[in-house]
């Protein structure tokens, strides 16, 4: 019997070990402000109660977006919209958006996807003429230390969490650009308690057991063991993932980030350049798509690529996954805990399978995607 050689996505674990403490200051766009958070959900949290004016309104947000977001804006006192994604480029459009639009909008919150970002400056523009307020969630597509984001954004939100391509362990940064209203988010959170000693610590502790799992030999023998027992590896994987599966909304993220994880955060993000990840990306798409036409790659027509997981599109995704095992490789779908939130969404989501992503020479793609797989597209 075959088992699975490795992880569906690698740990940078020894970046995240030895990242060199000597890093110059985090210099940000002229007229923003960069702030640690304990997650983006924390984040979202603070923008939906820092104005009493938000109370009683609506969100349009990404229609395949986490089910937490949409649980904040509920528990906030407002109402989700949802604005449906286009499959080459995983935003809404501006016709999306306008359906969703109403007097009572307040806020809109566009998602880039699977590490695909495309500037949202139209949709930023669109917004503003109608006083709400753009929030950007770059959790899946950090791009390296010169990359803030869409500069017509009033916030950009960037995860480091544990699956990340750039992880910190845990905790999220803010790009705010409307000082009016991140006075009022920074009067809301100070008064948060602040993440314990022991919480950090084994966040820490987390990372490193994760990272050994991704290695050939630990992966393949854990696999083995599920598969001895009965279970899904698939369901396990997932769970072990989520950060955060039993929460209580919103006080479970009501809590500021322990110093420890602050510095970390700051040498995370200062730690790579913008170029690095695209020659990472471009090297990604050579290795891995083979022959297979772009087009069937989700978010295909994006600006900018930096992938954790390769997404790619297959009618037969079932067939596809049982393909890659065959291989000796691994590929699942619903890698992530993103939910479609609207029918036409839904289609474009379920069809997507992921591919492990490694893009060093040292620990190369275990194998392409090669003809074999043309049948199930």
């Amino acid at each position: 019997m075959k088992f699975w050689t490795t992880a569906p996505f690698s740990v940078d674990i020894r970046a995240f070990l030895f990242r060199s403490a000597q890093r110059n200051e985090i210099e940000t766009p002229h007229g923003a402000i960069l702030s640690s958070f304990l997650s983006v959900r924390s984040i979202w949290a603070a923008i939906l109660q820092s104005s009493t004016s938000m109370r009683g309104g609506e969100v349009i947000l990404s229609a395949v977006n986490i089910p937490h977001m949409h649980d904040l804006i509920e528990a906030c006192g407002l109402s989700p919209r949802y604005a449906d994604i286009e499959s080459d480029s995983l935003i809404p459009t501006i016709e999306a958006l306008e359906k969703g639009r109403s007097d009572r909008t307040r806020i809109v919150l566009i998602a880039h996807l699977f590490g695909s970002w495309s500037s949202i400056s139209h949709i930023a523009e669109w917004a503003h003429k109608h006083n709400i307020l753009v929030v950007e969630d770059c959790a899946q597509c950090y791009l390296g230390r010169d990359f803030f984001g869409t500069a017509e954004a009033d916030f950009s939100m960037f995860s480091f969490g544990l699956i990340k391509r750039r992880t910190a362990g845990a905790g999220a940064i803010l790009i705010s650009r409307n000082m009016e209203f991140f006075t009022k988010i920074e009067s809301l959170t100070k008064v948060w308690p602040f993440q314990s000693r022991r919480e950090y610590l084994g966040k820490i502790w987390r990372v490193a057991i994760f990272a050994g799992f991704t290695l050939p030999f630990p992966f393949s023998t854990v696999l083995a063991i599920l598969k001895a027992q009965g279970r899904e590896p698939e369901v396990v994987i997932r769970a072990s993932l989520r950060g955060y599966p039993d929460a209580k909304l919103p006080d479970r993220f009501h809590r500021q980030p322990h110093r420890a994880l602050v510095k970390r955060l700051k040498l995370s993000w200062a730690s790579s350049q913008h170029s690095d990840w695209q020659l990472r990306s471009e090297s990604i798409w050579r290795s891995l798509l083979g022959n297979i036409p772009r087009q069937y790659v989700p978010g295909y027509k994006a600006q900018i690529h930096s992938f954790w997981a390769f997404p790619v599109f297959f009618e037969k995704s079932e067939d596809a996954i049982q393909l890659a095992r065959k291989k000796g490789g691994y590929a699942i779908s619903g890698l992530s805990s993103l939910r479609a939130f609207t029918e036409g969404s839904d289609r474009i989501i379920r069809r997507a399978v992921f591919f492990p992503v490694r893009s060093s020479s040292k620990n190369p793609n275990p194998f392409a995607i090669d003809s074999e797989f043309v049948e199930y597209l």
